[in-house]
């Protein structure tokens, strides 16, 4: 039996139909507004995107020319910066030739102010020698630089190596000078000009002031040559004034006499305390001071001493105290 097609009808009514044809014709006639504006919005979009795109690659080349241009100042501030370290090379090379010629002509003038100086040294030992440095026309700026000199070597020791040595031309220099005004404040003309001139009692000052700075046993030759020219200078009636009116004077004599072994160097400081005790308005104040800072018994044990003329200045000082006393 052979299959027979169906066909299946629906019954729609005229008015639905109508609708529905009217709403497939309105379909028809939005269709194109609708894809067009969807193509004209892609359009105007893309458009925007092209020009955010082509602004992106105007910066991006802006970039990348700040960017050479920065490659460019840093290849040239590389080149100043390798030219600066090459600078500084170069002066801190001549800075240590510089410093290492400045130390040789220091030791230059330092050996040949030590061998000038010791030669003067001996020289002065003669009054007309004396005499003739005195009328020189540098003998002020002499005093200055000695001062100056004596007070930088000592300021200049680490504080536990103030110890002379006798082979440095720099020890010799300053001994030397110190020794010159010794051997002039042994002359009486030499003593009047150190306490008319002010460049004279500023180094018997700078002289105290190194007694007092340099500790017990250091630079003993030194100190010991102090005390000379302190002595030297007290025979002078202005000279033995002006140290009898020294604040702590004999204290720091009376400190050295205890402290320092050196026969010498006491021996010195003895004669300066005996002569400061000569001096009519301070020799009471004098006395009360070296008996109030020696004990007797340490002035008997000097008196005792070995060394003859440790003995006899200690013995001589013992006495002028004793008639002093009495007479007060």
């Amino acid at each position: 039996m052979a299959h027979q097609q169906t066909t299946i009808f629906v019954k729609v009514q005229q008015q639905k139909l109508q609708k529905l044809v009217t709403e497939t014709m309105q379909l028809k006639a939005l269709l194109p507004k609708v894809v067009h504006g969807d193509i004209l919005h892609a359009t105007t979009k893309l458009r925007h995107l092209e020009m955010v795109l082509e602004d992106r690659d105007k910066e991006v080349e802006k970039l990348r020319l700040d960017c050479e241009h920065l490659r460019a100042k840093l290849d040239i501030a590389l080149g100043d910066c390798q030219k600066e370290k090459e600078d500084k090379l170069k002066a801190r090379r001549q800075l240590s030739d510089a410093q290492r010629q400045l130390e040789q002509q220091a030791d230059f003038c330092t050996s040949l102010g030590a061998v000038v100086c010791t030669l003067l040294w001996r020289v002065s030992r003669s009054e007309a020698s004396v005499q003739a440095i005195l009328v020189g026309c540098k003998v002020k700026e002499f005093f200055t630089l000695a001062s100056q000199t004596v007070e930088s070597y000592v300021k200049s020791m680490p504080g536990d190596f103030k110890t002379e040595d006798a082979g440095g031309d720099e020890s010799q220099f300053v001994l030397a000078m110190a020794g010159i005004v010794t051997n002039i404040a042994a002359t009486a003309c030499g003593r009047e000009y150190l306490m008319s001139m002010p460049g004279g009692k500023t180094i018997l000052d700078v002289f105290l002031q190194i007694l007092m700075e340099l500790s017990t046993g250091q630079c003993i030759k030194f100190k010991t040559l102090i005390l000379m020219t302190l002595y030297n200078v007290s025979i002078n009636t202005s000279g033995l004034l002006y140290l009898a009116e020294k604040q702590g004077m004999v204290k720091l004599l009376c400190w050295l006499l205890e402290g320092e072994q050196d026969a010498e160097l006491r021996c010195q400081a003895l004669r300066l305390i005996q002569s400061l005790l000569l001096e009519p308005g301070t020799s009471q104040e004098v006395a009360d001071g070296v008996r109030s800072c020696l004990p007797e018994h340490f002035l008997q044990s000097l008196v005792a001493n070995r060394h003859v003329e440790l003995r006899d200045a200690a013995k001589e000082l013992h006495e002028d105290l004793q008639a002093i006393h009495i007479k007060a």
